[in-house]
């Protein structure tokens, strides 16, 4: 607590915020005021303004939408996965309305015609709405369609990749590159050991008279030896100051470390085969894992961005009475504030504490 004769009246309140509620006793001989958010003081015939900073902005919100297949065959569902940060409401059109959780979930969605679903989410007052699409293709009853993935898109030579495939309407199935016919036809899973930089190619067939359907996938693979790795984060968006847990993979790695874009790095990171490590990042970071092998290899490296929000420092200054006698009694200025690191007053006053 803080004390200041009639001479030490303050022209104006300025607020580098502490995450913290204080308290000022103003000793005045002077007349207080009140007027909206300012508090006028009298003293020694000058009206002297103690004012409150205007609250800054708050963080804007975001938005992520995405789909399990962005084409099906009409009857057949999708699902939707949405995502949003500094969110108050999320809601999907098409008769979906409000969904929950706010910050991420999912819905299942049976589209009979193309359908655009459009995410919004909505934040704070004086905030702007964000929204994020995804179109779906429904082809008609009937249509042949394929899909193929593969669990990894590099490989060191060696190493085995698990291709997965899905068709619908499809009377056979094939994959090129030596596989030949797949079973079951609607959807199953190989491995396979290239040795090379392999596009693999899907070939879905109809009833007569069809085209048939394609898809591909394309492997890199590594000379034998060479390091591969994986980098991933979880959640991919936070609030500065919580907490996110990286997760790395290597092969054929004999150190590791992960750097960032905005200083502090992680560094050197053990077990160097795979693990995990939790880090809080104040301000939007990109992660990168560097996977260094024996002499004469390239390394390899993965990258993950994290999202953070930063949430804006608020002010509030109140005081009571909001009048007195002159010469008689006090005030009591009380102020609070949030996400903030300091405060200070001018006019001698000074830092006062957090």
């Amino acid at each position: 607590m803080l004390f200041a004769s009639s001479k030490d009246f303050f022209s104006l309140f300025h607020v580098r915020l502490p995450a913290a509620v204080g308290l000022f006793l103003l000793a005045s001989a002077g007349v207080c005021a009140q007027n909206l958010d300012k508090e006028y003081i009298h003293a020694g015939g000058r009206l002297i303004a103690v004012e409150a900073p205007a609250p800054p902005a708050p963080a804007e919100p975001t938005a992520n939408l995405s789909a399990s297949s962005l084409s099906i065959v009409v009857g057949q569902s999708v699902t939707l996965t949405w995502t949003t940060a500094n969110a108050q409401s999320a809601s999907i059109d098409n008769n979906i309305g409000a969904v929950t959780p706010v910050a991420g979930g999912s819905k299942s969605v049976w589209p009979t015609a193309n359908t655009t679903y459009t995410l919004t989410a909505t934040g704070a007052e004086g905030t702007t709405p964000a929204t994020d699409q995804v179109e779906i293709t429904v082809l008609p009853a009937g249509s042949l369609t394929a899909n193929l993935s593969a669990s990894s898109p590099r490989i060191a030579a060696g190493q085995s990749v698990t291709l997965t495939w899905t068709t619908a309407n499809a009377q056979s199935a094939s994959i090129d590159n030596n596989i030949g016919a797949v079973t079951p036809v609607a959807g199953g899973s190989k491995s396979v050991w290239p040795t090379a930089n392999t596009t693999y190619t899907l070939t879905a067939t109809g009833a007569e008279g069809t085209t048939p359907a394609t898809d591909q996938v394309e492997i890199t693979v590594a000379p034998a030896g060479s390091p591969t790795a994986t980098l991933r984060a979880a959640p991919a968006s936070v609030t500065a100051g919580q907490s996110v847990t990286l997760t790395w993979s290597t092969s054929n790695a004999r150190s590791a470390t992960i750097s960032n874009d905005v200083g502090n790095d992680v560094g050197a990171v053990t077990p160097v085969a795979g693990g995990s490590k939790t880090v809080r990042p104040t301000a939007t970071t990109t992660y990168t894992l560097t996977a260094a092998g024996a002499a004469g290899t390239t390394p390899a490296t993965a990258s993950v961005t994290v999202t953070v929000a930063v949430l804006q420092p608020t002010a509030r200054l109140t005081v009571s009475p909001s009048s007195i006698v002159r010469g008689r009694g006090s005030a009591t200025l009380t102020w609070n504030t949030t996400n903030a690191q300091s405060v200070t007053i001018d006019n001698g006053v000074g830092a006062v504490a957090a």
